[in-house]
C-alpha cells in the first residue's frame, strides 16, 4: 500500500475504534457496523500489503480469537459486541501482534474494571457531587449496574497497535 493510501486506512481505522469505544461507552452497545467495516477495510488493506500466506495467518488469528471470545459470551464474561469487535480489531494484528495486543487489552480491562469496583464501593461519597457532574453521575449509574463496557479497553489496545499495523 502507497504511503497516501496507508494513512487513508489509518484515520479509518482510528475512527471505527474511536467510535466503538465511544458508543459502547456511553450506550452499552457497539453498533455491528463498526465490526463489519473494520473487516471490510482490512481486505483491500492485506490485498495489496500482504502475502497470500500471511493474510490466511492474520484471519486464522481472527477465527482464533472469534472462538475464545464466544466461550467468554457463552460464559457471560463478555456481551456480544465485544466478542465482533475483538475479532474485528484482531483480524489486523495478525500473529504477531495479538498477544500484545490480549496483554495490553487485559491491562487496560483491570483498570477500568478496578475503576468501577472503586466508584461502585464509593458512590454514596460521590452522589451529591454526581449530580452536577453528568459524566461522574454516568459512571457511578454503571458502577452500580455492574457493567463494564469492555469496549473502552479493548478499543485502548487497537488504537496503542495502530503503529504497529500500519508500519508508522
Amino acid at each position: 500500500v502507497q504511503a497516501a493510501s496507508m494513512y487513508v486506512y489509518l484515520v479509518l481505522y482510528v475512527l471505527c475504534i474511536c467510535y466503538a469505544m465511544w458508543t459502547d461507552l456511553t450506550r452499552l452497545l457497539i453498533p455491528n457496523l463498526v465490526s463489519i467495516v473494520l473487516l471490510a477495510l482490512f481486505v483491500p488493506f492485506a490485498v495489496f500489503s500482504f502475502e497470500p500466506m500471511l493474510i490466511l495467518q492474520h484471519v486464522g488469528v481472527a477465527l482464533a480469537v472469534f472462538v475464545v471470545t464466544v466461550t467468554f459470551y457463552a460464559l457471560g464474561w463478555m456481551g456480544a459486541g465485544d466478542v465482533k469487535f475483538m475479532t474485528a480489531a484482531s483480524v489486523w494484528m495478525g500473529p504477531s501482534l495479538i498477544l500484545n495486543i490480549i496483554v495490553h487489552m487485559g491491562l487496560l480491562g483491570a483498570i477500568f474494571a478496578v475503576f468501577i469496583l472503586l466508584t461502585r464501593k464509593y458512590a454514596d461519597l460521590w452522589r451529591g457531587v454526581a449530580v452536577r457532574v453528568p459524566p461522574l453521575e454516568y459512571i457511578i449509574a454503571l458502577a452500580d449496574k455492574r457493567r463494564v463496557p469492555y469496549g473502552v479497553p479493548i478499543g485502548g489496545a487497537a488504537l496503542w497497535a495502530a503503529p504497529k499495523v500500519f508500519m508508522l
